[in-house]
């Protein structure tokens, strides 16, 4: 099991404010060619952080040839071209002419790209992370830990050449089966999130991407300065339970009340934490070996970012309910959670027992649901 991850990190984040504007009427391109395609429809979407909107799209002929035109966004954006269920994630600043040549069947990273220092950038980053990929489904964990740290070293070289650019934006939010490259979680990876928020602030301050890049920041940021003012406390050290009501992925708020006669595994963690896939495959595997038992798992979730953790919550069996005001919340106050994961044990009687680790937490079920 990887080790755990902090949630918390300190550092400031400058406020001064500038204003950039598109200039109206000015356009930027998108034109190359795809081969291997014929007959079949490219898309050109806009990704916002909750969906890809189409924004044209073009019937390939025998030549490949395509071009797309479209009015310079207001803010620095990213585009994608799309086809069938291959994608090329294309970073538009303003009114730049991009030339891209791809085929069929090796879009996303066999591209090449003229005109866009971040498409290439992000072509790189998109590579990498499909060979981790790889290697983490046939390789070994050593080969794995050394493309991760080859990866964070080119994402991190792309985020300080250019803090304000969509592929730092990109770097930051990048995942790999859930987990973040650049968690905002991860004490030593926030500072690549504050140094992209700081940025992306100064020159883009009315910028929705900007907003909450900023939100996420400040939010940790915080919390680390009410940590190391010693503030949190745990009202009854592993006396009682105190409530916890979240809304689960439907939006129902489930109360950890609700589960008084049952053995629970309270569990605080976030699916864009170092190590989430790990940590999700021994909360299913604890909950196959013992729900029959009578165990439950509460998890809770403290993702910034929605979309994420309704993707990755989706086949889970267990209650998982978020805290949209993580990592600055009542909840984590109130259980004293610093780090995350961290897990707790509530008896049947709705007693909170103790705070367990990954190697303890397994005797301490066995124990509760025998008791």
């Amino acid at each position: 099991m990887r080790r755990k991850s902090a949630i918390f990190k300190g550092m400031a984040l400058t406020a001064v404010a500038a204003v950039m504007a598109a200039c109206g009427g000015e356009q930027f391109k998108i034109e190359g060619n795809i081969s291997g395609a014929k007959g079949e429809t490219l898309y050109m979407e806009r990704m916002t952080t909750t969906a890809a909107e189409t924004v044209d799209s073009v019937r390939l002929g025998r030549s490949g040839r395509f071009k797309f035109k479209e009015d310079a966004p207001e803010y620095p954006d990213l585009y994608r071209l799309r086809l069938g269920n291959e994608n090329i994630v294309v970073a538009i600043d303003s009114t730049e002419s991009v030339r891209i040549e791809a085929a069929k069947g090796n879009m996303a990273t066999g591209f090449s790209v003229e005109g866009s220092r971040g498409t290439e950038q992000i072509r790189e980053l998109r590579a990498s992370a499909v060979k981790m990929a790889a290697e983490g489904k046939d390789g070994d964990e050593e080969t794995f830990n050394r493309l991760l740290a080859e990866h964070r070293k080119m994402a991190t070289q792309t985020i300080m050449e250019n803090t304000r650019g969509m592929a730092a934006y990109y770097a930051i939010h990048q995942t790999l089966n859930g987990m973040y490259f650049f968690s905002p979680y991860n004490k030593e990876q926030l500072q690549m999130w504050a140094a992209v928020a700081t940025a992306f602030d100064v020159y883009y301050p009315e910028y929705y991407r900007a907003k909450e890049m900023k939100q996420t920041t400040l939010q940790a940021m915080r919390s680390k300065r009410i940590a190391e003012a010693g503030e949190i406390t745990l009202t009854a050290p592993l006396q009682g339970m105190i409530d916890i009501a979240l809304p689960d992925r439907t939006g129902e708020r489930v109360a950890l009340s609700s589960l008084k006669g049952k053995v629970v595994l309270v569990d605080f963690s976030a699916y864009s934490m170092e190590g989430a896939a790990a940590h999700t495959l021994f909360l299913r595997e604890t909950y196959d070996r013992w729900h029959g038992a009578g165990l439950e798992i509460y998890q809770v979730s403290v993702d910034a970012n929605k979309l994420l953790w309704m993707e990755q919550s989706r086949t889970t069996p267990w209650i998982c309910v978020r805290d949209e005001n993580a990592p600055q919340s009542q909840c984590l106050l109130t259980y004293n959670v610093t780090e995350i994961p961290t897990m707790f044990i509530m008896n049947r009687e709705g007693d909170i027992i103790g705070r367990f680790e990954h190697d303890t937490v397994e005797q301490a079920i066995r124990e509760a649901v025998n008791d």
